[in-house]
């Protein structure tokens, strides 16, 4: 988003791969073992056929030149798409150091490598502000600043990110999700249909004019 610290970027899940780009459209999960606070889970890529392990993580400062170079080109992405939701610059690199610092910064990562970034805060004072808009009050989770490497764009990739972001925040007993997007992501709005999330109807929040949406996770 073109906002101060809010948003979800394009992640163009119907796009055919590349030749000779892995492909991450995967069957489902087979297992989830949870090792403390750290989730791992296993996915079989049939078009492989190999076991894939991928982690989502807290993000740390090690990270940041990864994080930076998917979140630009997922800016670089919108432009190409005819939009702009994410101003020039946007996230630099103190708001991610921030994000870090305040451990809402994760990343999605195979093998080692991040892959996605995404912020999961805990509460929102700019959708605080509006609360007539929102079907559940109690404690919820924020989703921001989602973006994916384009290696990997339209891999299919949020079929693995949107249920390990939904099992984080049960984790933390938190079973309602909000998030927002642009009137032209339409990418991002198919994306929410397809995981359970209702919209709530295009609002102004302090980084901009968004379609709310809003998931109660079972």
């Amino acid at each position: 988003m073109g906002e101060p610290h809010g948003g979800v970027s394009s992640v163009d899940p119907g796009k055919e791969r590349s030749p000779g780009v892995m492909s991450f459209s995967c069957e489902r999960a087979v297992k989830i073992l949870p090792l403390g606070k750290l989730k791992i889970n296993f996915y079989f890529y049939s078009t492989y056929a190999y076991l894939c392990l991928m982690i989502l993580r807290q993000a740390n400062l090690c990270d940041i030149e990864s994080i930076l170079a998917i979140t630009d080109a997922a800016r670089d992405f919108q432009r190409s798409s005819g939009f702009v939701q994410w101003e020039d610059g946007y996230p630099d690199c103190s708001i991610i150091e921030t994000d870090i610092a305040k451990g809402t910064g994760y990343v999605l990562v195979d093998d080692k490598l991040p892959i996605c970034y995404v912020v999961l805060a805990e509460g929102d004072s700019g959708y605080d502000s509006r609360p007539a808009i929102w079907n559940f009050d109690e404690p919820y989770g924020a989703v921001h600043r989602m973006a994916v490497a384009p290696e990997i764009r339209g891999q299919h990739i949020t079929d693995i990110l949107f249920p390990l972001i939904e099992k984080e925040y049960q984790n933390r007993n938190i079973n309602v999700i909000r998030i927002d997007t642009g009137e032209h992501n339409i990418i991002m709005q198919r994306l929410m249909n397809k995981f359970g999330y209702e919209s709530r109807g295009m609002h102004q929040f302090p980084w901009g004019q968004r379609i709310a949406y809003e998931k109660k996770l079972r």
